[in-house]
């Protein structure tokens, strides 16, 4: 897989229930941290669920908490962050109901 649309249909075929034709059917957020960032901030999160979850989907990795709280009073969620090669996307989903 070389290109980003290749990437997401491949996605999209692992995860049909996060894509539909393209479009994320989660909340979802493009970003250049890395995989190692958000494990490295998730030290200093309010709230993090004590089992990192890590694996591969559609042969892409990628690194999961069951919930989170970045900050004292924001909402509690789950977070799960594919890397994409070029850039990471972050999602408002729990990984740990993924069939990968």
């Amino acid at each position: 897989m070389t290109n980003a649309n290749e990437k997401l249909a491949a996605l999209e075929a692992a995860l049909p229930d996060l894509l539909d034709g393209g479009s994320w059917m989660v909340e979802a957020v493009e970003t250049a941290d890395t995989l190692a960032d958000f494990e490295a901030a998730s030290q200093g999160w309010a709230e993090c669920s004590a089992k990192t979850i890590r694996g591969t989907v559609a042969g892409m990795p990628f690194v999961a908490w069951e919930h989170v709280q970045v900050r004292k009073g924001d909402r509690r969620r789950p977070l799960a962050v594919i890397d994409l090669g070029d850039k990471r996307v972050a999602l408002d989903d729990d990984a740990s109901f993924w069939r990968v």
